[in-house]
């Protein structure tokens, strides 16, 4: 079965037509480790050069089909400098505890490690993915909630040649059975400063939407 995994709220029926601002995802200051520091509009996770697991959710966790349940988001490297990061989506149930890893925390996830390796809900397909990514580069994901497909990128340009806007060559064609996801971002205990940057306002955004995806994740 393919679930509903709720990404943002779009305008109800009878708002149709009615101009609503609309507020961007940004990371959540009360789903943190505690050695996750937020800035810039709690849109920039930083985690410590400590030797502990450490990770933060996104404020959104009802991503839903509306839309046609295909969305759009970056998030920018700032900083990667030490250790393992993680960039992705988690079950938005799971409560994050610092020195834990976060595949060892119970619930639903996915994550594209920085070199290259994929995670998924009690498995690691190293050989999945050969593009690793580090400080500057911008990542880029693409879900289609219907087809249970998963997409991601590097500074423009799909991984393994897919295509989000044609339906192809996804790095994940069976969506974890959750229904409820954030964004994730994590760094294992080998050391090390990192720091994230989500972008969820496609006025942030330095890629290309591909066609037929709603860009970002926001709620009225």
């Amino acid at each position: 079965m393919i679930p509903t995994i709720n990404l943002a709220n779009s305008l109800t029926a009878g708002q149709q037509g009615v101009a609503v601002p609309l507020v961007p995802a940004t990371w959540d200051s009360a789903s943190k480790t505690a050695n996750i520091t937020l800035s810039n509009g709690d849109l920039t996770a930083a985690s410590d050069a400590g030797s502990t697991y450490e990770a933060v959710k996104s404020n959104r966790n009802n991503i839903n089909t509306d839309n046609g349940g295909k969305f759009y988001w970056e998030v920018l490297v700032d900083s990667a400098t030490g250790g393992d990061l993680y960039v992705g989506l988690i079950e938005s149930t799971v409560s994050l505890v610092s020195n834990t890893w976060f595949t060892t925390q119970g619930g639903d996830y996915l994550a594209w490690r920085n070199n290259g390796s994929h995670f998924r809900s009690g498995w690691v397909d190293g050989a999945n993915s050969n593009v690793s990514y580090t400080t500057g580069d911008v990542l880029m994901f693409a879900i289609d909630i219907p087809a249970g497909k998963f997409w991601h990128g590097l500074n423009g340009t799909w991984d393994s040649a897919g295509d989000p806007a044609a339906g192809t060559t996804e790095q994940f064609n069976t969506m974890p059975s959750s229904t409820d996801f954030a964004f994730i971002m994590s760094t294992d205990n080998n050391g090390g400063a990192n720091q994230l940057t989500l972008r969820s306002d496609p006025d942030d955004f330095t890629e290309s939407v591909p066609s037929g995806f709603t860009p970002g994740f926001a709620e009225s």
